[in-house]
């Protein structure tokens, strides 16, 4: 299979296929992974000065899932930010989104008071843009709240070797970590919070399971930041 073909397979139908998966918890270990970053991202939620008129913007959204961990009195400020139109397909109904480009939003500058990140900023391949185009977006005394995996680092390596590596390998037949260091996955925990760190300041940190602040020894981190 060439090199476009693996990755049009995976965007638009292996990808797919597996969030439905993971978000309905038919792949348990996948999603609760999945689900311990939302959790917690929603807990940082809670420690962010959020008006009743502000907005609170999710990029990468998918299916929305975060919505399944938030307040009631949060979801009236919601929207979800996709440029899949068949991730949108899979949220709730009444939930707010918008199909659209992450690195040319369709809102004024400074209209957000928090803006979201679950595991999305590792598959941007234009990662710089993209965090200038946040901070445009984000209003001045704003948050950005951002959930990673802690890819390339020792544990999550060994986790994703003995769990869905080999899943998706038997499952789909195709290489998976060509997928995942060629287009899934074009950045690391440390280019991410590197790049983030030229343009805000990192306020609160967590780190799971082992809680130290390291990327080998843990799976994702939770971090909520500022502007500088």
């Amino acid at each position: 299979m060439e090199d476009k073909q693996l990755f049009e397979l995976w965007e638009n139908k292996i990808k797919v296929e597996l969030t439905g998966e993971i978000t309905s918890n038919k792949l348990r270990l996948w999603s609760l992974f999945h689900n311990i970053g939302h959790r917690a991202a929603a807990r940082f939620l809670e420690d962010c000065h959020i008006a009743s008129d502000d907005m609170i913007l999710e990029i990468g959204c998918g299916n929305c899932n975060f919505t399944k961990f938030l307040k009631k009195e949060r979801l009236r400020n919601y929207v979800g930010l996709d440029i899949s139109q068949e991730m949108l397909a899979l949220a709730e109904s009444e939930t707010r989104r918008v199909q659209a480009d992450l690195y040319s939003m369709p809102f004024a500058a400074g209209s957000a008071g928090v803006i979201i990140s679950i595991y999305n900023l590792e598959h941007l391949h234009r990662l710089d843009d993209a965090i200038d185009e946040i901070c445009r977006v984000l209003s001045n005394d704003g948050t950005f709240l951002f959930v990673i995996p802690m890819e390339n680092g020792f544990l999550y390596n060994l986790g994703r070797n003995l769990t869905t590596r080999r899943m998706v390998e038997k499952r789909y037949g195709i290489d998976y970590m060509k997928i995942i260091r060629e287009y899934e996955h074009p950045n690391n925990a440390g280019d991410i919070l590197r790049n983030v760190g030229k343009r805000f300041h990192i306020k609160k940190k967590h780190f799971w399971p082992f809680f130290i602040p390291s990327v080998n020894l843990n799976m994702l981190g939770i971090f909520l930041a500022v502007k500088k």
